[in-house]
């Protein structure tokens, strides 16, 4: 892996990450069951499909859950990095602390694009270090997952966004029992739901059958 052209992808995607999102963005329910799963020592696996939020999610982990704690970012999602293989792990780990000191925490983005990354993981963690790592449902719940990291992970599969977090990002309430104009504007935003393809919730239907 060329170095220069590695921490120009290091430098880039921090920036993206530590940008400030949109004023008034909604937190994933999901951030709630993190938040649990971060006081274990185990590796974290975001698992989710494409789109659904992994990396919103990741920013928001490390917003409400890490505040000014140094993390490392890492999207193996980048066409620069064609050819970046297990064997380039230490040259990461070795360029993060050139560029930003020491950190224990490692943020992993679509990390199953490198094969063999289990390895890397499931050494540094026998060393202390923390991962936070996303990736498709089918890599990171391969049979590789399970037997290099057997006991040392916790797994938290990501849907797309809820209806009742689109109700919630809308300014729309949603009670028990809505009344005639509520249940107007709940049916006008599914429709809009619907619209933007994103899956259905029991719950949303629920609403509108009241």
């Amino acid at each position: 892996m060329d170095l220069q052209v590695l921490k120009e992808v290091i430098r880039e995607q921090k920036a993206v990450f530590e940008a400030k999102g949109p004023e008034g963005l909604v937190e994933w329910e999901a951030l709630k069951k993190v938040s649990e799963f971060l006081k274990l020592p185990h590796v974290l696996v975001i698992s989710g499909l494409r789109r659904s939020g992994k990396s919103t999610l990741l920013k928001q982990i490390r917003n409400h859950l890490y505040g000014n704690k140094p993390v490392y970012y890492f999207n193996f999602e980048d066409e620069r990095l064609i050819g970046f293989g297990a064997e380039d792990f230490n040259l990461l780990y070795e360029t993060f602390i050139e560029l930003f000191g020491k950190s224990s925490v490692f943020f992993f983005d679509e990390i199953q694009n490198v094969e063999g990354w289990e390895l890397f993981v499931r050494r540094m963690y026998e060393r202390g270090f923390k991962f936070i790592i996303t990736g498709s449902n089918s890599s990171l719940l391969s049979r590789e997952l399970g037997t290099r990291l057997t006991g040392r992970y916790v797994g938290l599969e990501l849907y797309p966004f809820s209806f009742l977090e689109f109700l919630k990002f809308k300014g729309i309430p949603s009670p028990e029992e809505p009344l005639t104009e509520e249940r107007g504007l709940i049916k006008g935003a599914f429709n809009e739901y619907l619209e933007k393809g994103v899956s259905l919730s029991t719950c949303a239907l629920r609403m509108l059958n009241s």
